[in-house]
């Protein structure tokens, strides 16, 4: 967090002032959803053996179980960053799984499908089916669209709930009506969805009231702390149990 370039002094000390606490805070209070979804994934993962995290990045999930949680991710500095730490990672791609059928009890993908386009998101999805056992556990982070969606360049579109919910079939006997796409041949059972909702103050920084940032940020954590945000959806978690 940087001050914006200013001639006033006071809004300079005011944003200095509260900067002190904001660091303290962010250092051992701070709520950040993430690890909420990592600690509730795991929480269904419980009576899993072996787990894949698809897209592991530095291997922030994997740390979490390592006996348990392998990982994949196709940017060769993450893969050599884990295994630094001894976890068990290796390259590869999103959309051509490196791995027999029926290879995991559990699948864990935080923020991958958002990055994918359409067609490869429809494989991601298969290869997720095929090498996910049956009674197997699937959970999955992604953002729905919002006012920074495409601030990150790696975004290409946000895929909702109901899509993925479509393509693995929480509905037997849906029809494949108007999708060009046809349904992957198994079905899921939907056992948890959680929805990210915005928080109060964001961007504040780049405001004009720049200079109460760190008080702002602060408050804005502890309210999302404590479930309250605007109504506004702007991501999700679903936690899904491969019936067949």
């Amino acid at each position: 967090m940087r001050i914006p370039p200013t001639k006033s002094k006071l809004k300079k000390l005011i944003f200095n002032f509260f900067y002190r606490f904001y660091r303290i805070y962010r250092g051992r209070w701070i709520y950040i959803q993430k690890r909420e979804y990592e600690k509730i994934a795991l929480k269904y993962f419980k009576d899993t053996k072996r787990i894949l995290d698809i897209g592991c990045g530095a291997g922030e999930f994997i740390n979490l179980d390592p006996k348990r949680i392998e990982g994949l991710d196709r940017n060769k500095e993450n893969i050599k960053a884990c295994q630094q730490k001894g976890f068990r990672v290796v390259e590869g791609d999103a959309t051509n799984l490196p791995f027999e059928d029926n290879s995991f009890d559990g699948i864990y993908s935080g923020h991958l499908i958002e990055h994918l386009m359409p067609e490869d998101s429809y494989k991601f999805l298969k290869e997720i089916d095929r090498v996910l056992k049956k009674n197997g556990i699937f959970v999955i982070t992604a953002p729905l669209f919002h006012k920074g969606f495409h601030d990150d360049l790696t975004h290409t579109q946000p895929y909702p709930p109901k899509a993925i919910f479509h393509y693995l079939r929480i509905f037997p006997l849906e029809k494949n009506t108007h999708y060009t796409k046809e349904m992957i041949d198994c079905l899921y059972q939907v056992l948890y969805t959680k929805y990210r909702r915005r928080p109060f103050f964001k961007d504040i920084e780049k405001g004009n009231f720049w200079f109460l940032a760190p008080l702002l940020l602060m408050i804005s954590n502890i309210l999302e702390k404590i479930k309250i945000t605007w109504p506004k959806k702007t991501g999700y978690l679903i936690v899904m149990k491969k019936i067949k």
